[in-house]
């Protein structure tokens, strides 16, 4: 075995996907804390994701990079909890739309609070300066690599259909 001053640095996409695993459990501890539901990872990831949009199952599917049957269970969770809501789709006769309700948002308010109190015990420095460097990467504008693995979307950009962004929305409170 190495010792571990010859090990070489782990990776950031490690480092990034173990400060977000924290960053999770530790603000839903305090949730949990403060009295809201017990969420799993995958329940904050629809916060995440979904954000304040209103959107289908299949978007949201997408988005998370899961089966639709899976990811309706999961909202249907969240709805249970009263955090999303099942709306009528007026664009499509018989669908459905997902969106956060007013229990919903007020805890992403709280879970928005919560994750600035956590940040400030990284140090506001450190935690300034990790922001900024994130920032300068512009994840948002990045394009994602293809999934070899994945066929290819069939609709075009001007199809107005969504092809489903893989992308979180940003979740601030409004």
């Amino acid at each position: 075995m190495q010792p571990l001053q010859d090990r070489p640095a782990p990776p950031l996409a490690r480092l990034l996907l173990m400060g977000s695993r924290w960053f999770d459990a530790a603000c839903a501890a305090e949730l949990l804390r403060m009295g809201w539901p017990r969420l799993s990872p995958a329940q904050t990831l629809v916060f995440a994701y979904a954000g304040f949009d209103r959107l289908t199952v299949p978007t949201l599917a997408r988005r998370l990079g899961n089966t639709r049957q899976s990811t309706h269970q999961l909202a249907q969770g969240l709805v249970d909890l009263g955090l999303f809501a099942f709306t009528v789709d007026p664009g499509r006769r018989g669908g459905r739309l997902l969106g956060i309700t007013e229990r919903g948002t007020a805890l992403a308010t709280d879970a928005y609070q919560v994750l600035g109190r956590l940040e400030a015990t990284l140090g506001g420095h450190s935690a300034e300066v990790l922001r900024e460097h994130l920032q300068l990467i512009d994840f948002e504008r990045r394009p994602l690599p293809a999934d070899p693995l994945v066929a290819a979307p069939t609709t075009s950009p001007d199809s107005g259909e969504d092809p489903g962004p893989t992308r979180p929305t940003p979740l601030a409170p409004r």
